[in-house]
Formats: C-alpha cells, sequence, structure tokens
C-alpha cells in the first residue's frame, strides 16, 4: 500500500477525493519501508482519431456512435479547466484543435457586459499550462506505412500552427496510438526538439515481461544512432491502456461509487497501482484518464 498518496492533475477531483479519503485508511496501517510510497500521476486527455471508421469532418461535428463530437469535447474541457484552477488537460490532434480554435476563436466564451472570447480563455490556460499540447502534429501519425516526408510535415503543420498562434511548441512526443512503432521515429522527434515520448501500441506479451522486468522506461537509441548519437529519446511504455482503468471508467458501465464500496474501490486502485509501478524503477505512477 501507499504511505502517502499525491494525486495531481485530477479530472473527476470530487470523486478522486472519495476515494482517496478510503485509500487513506488503507494507507495510515502501512508500516513498511519508506521508499515504497508512490505517486500518482493522472493525465486527463481526449484521444481523438482525424480519420478512422467516419470522416475528419463527420467527428469534429458529430462524433461516433460512443461518444460526442470532438467540437463539444474540445467546448466541455476548456469550461470545465477554466472554471477549476486546479484542472488540467492535455492535446494532442492539432489539425481538430486547429478547426475549433478558428472556429470559435472571436466567439464570445461567457456573454454580457463583460464579455470573455474563446481566444482569451485558450490563451490564458495554455499560458498558465492548464491546457498543454502533447505531440504537436496535425495528427499522431501511422509509424508502419508513412514515409519520413509524411512525417515532417504534418509534425511541422500543427508546430507551426502552434508557436504562431499561441507561442508554444510541445516537448512531449505522444504516440498512444499509432500502428505499431518505428526506430526512425525518436530521431525524428529528437531532432524536432522534443525530449520524451509516451508509446503504448507494444505487444501484449512484450509489454508484460517489460512490466515484470522494470522495463517499460528505457532511453530508445533511435535509426542511425552512431551517426546521430543525440538521438536517444527518454521513452514510456504505458502499463496498460491509453484509457481509464475499467473499475474507474464510468462511462463505459463502471460501478458508481457509494460509501458501501469506496473501501473496494479504493482497494483496486492500490493494487492496479502497485501493479503498474512494477515495470518502473522509480516510485512516480502514470495514468491516463
Amino acid at each position: 500500500f501507499f504511505s502517502t498518496c499525491v494525486m495531481r492533475n485530477a479530472w473527476h477531483s470530487g470523486i478522486v477525493a472519495t476515494v482517496l479519503l478510503a485509500l487513506v485508511g488503507q494507507c495510515l496501517a502501512y508500516t513498511g519501508p519508506p521508499n515504497a510510497m508512490a505517486n500518482i500521476f493522472v493525465i486527463p486527455h481526449s484521444h481523438c482519431d482525424p480519420g478512422w471508421l467516419q470522416t475528419f469532418d463527420r467527428y469534429y461535428a458529430y462524433g461516433a456512435d460512443w461518444h460526442g463530437s470532438v467540437q463539444d469535447i474540445l467546448k466541455a474541457v476548456l469550461t470545465a479547466v477554466w472554471e477549476e484552477p486546479q484542472r488540467r488537460f492535455v492535446w494532442s490532434e492539432i489539425s481538430f484543435f486547429r478547426m475549433f480554435y478558428e472556429e470559435y476563436r472571436g466567439r464570445s466564451f461567457r456573454p454580457g457586459p463583460d464579455p470573455v472570447l474563446w481566444s482569451t480563455v485558450v490563451k490564458e490556460l495554455v499560458r498558465e499550462k492548464r491546457f498543454e499540447f502533447v505531440g504537436g502534429g496535425a495528427v499522431q501519425n501511422d509509424e508502419a506505412c508513412v514515409d519520413i516526408e509524411g512525417v515532417l510535415m504534418q509534425m511541422k503543420e500543427g508546430h507551426q500552427y502552434l508557436q504562431r498562434e499561441l507561442g508554444v511548441r510541445p516537448t512531449v512526443a505522444w504516440q498512444i496510438d499509432s500502428f505499431g512503432h518505428s526506430s526512425v521515429s525518436p530521431t525524428l522527434f529528437r531532432e524536432m526538439g522534443l525530449d520524451s515520448l509516451v508509446v503504448n501500441r507494444v505487444p501484449y506479451s512484450v509489454k508484460s515481461e517489460w512490466s515484470l522486468t522494470m522495463r517499460r522506461e528505457f532511453f530508445w537509441h533511435g535509426a542511425n544512432y552512431s551517426a546521430y548519437p543525440n538521438a536517444s529519446l527518454f521513452t514510456h511504455v504505458l502499463a496498460d491502456h491509453y484509457n481509464t482503468p475499467k473499475f474507474l471508467n464510468w462511462e463505459r458501465g463502471a460501478e458508481a461509487i457509494e460509501t458501501e464500496n469506496v473501501e473496494m474501490v479504493a482497494t483496486q486502485l492500490v493494487e492496479d497501482a502497485l501493479n503498474r509501478r512494477q515495470g518502473v524503477q522509480h516510485r512516480n505512477v502514470l495514468y491516463l484518464w
């Protein structure tokens, strides 16, 4: 169990607080060594495919059967983060963000005698690092079939837009749903100024082995490493997947947290976090939400 539990960037802060209250009781009973403590980092995000089963425009305006439109997701996220200073969110697909920002930047976010524009909201949240960009390409590019020119073009399009409109550039490469992973990627990302990489699409057998042997984090030496020794990128492999843990995923049928089951859910969270921690050589546990 944890003797100290830290929840950062929590999205459903009220629900998480309820779970942690029950978790504290278990933490207080812990008598093990201090190095067994763990920090939990919760990263709220929304993975939005610019192209999969629907067209780009349809995903943006109408969404798919199991979730809302990208337009509505961005409106809801930005509103929620704006209203609560402790909330944070990361966004990856700049093609969708660009469409949203160009449509809403001049519109009123808060009407009235002292109106606030959507552009003001976005710029302030970005400046305060409450709404951050990861990856920063137009899309999360495929790594199996594309050529280098295609990767460079789509990353250039996204990064230049963010720099031009908001004065920021991402520092973390974010490839959580690409088809495979290529040794060229860390070389290219490093040359783009990105200093770390989060990946996910690793075979389950490999991911399981790495988790058991504390190898889910490493410095990935990219293609032509001998010629480009700086082309080494710190890489984190997600423990499970990029979605919320099943027992906390209320949008997909997880049991609601009540007084009667809060201790059970807290126990599940502890066990899940300890399992995730097995794959790394430090006390920090990463959850994507």
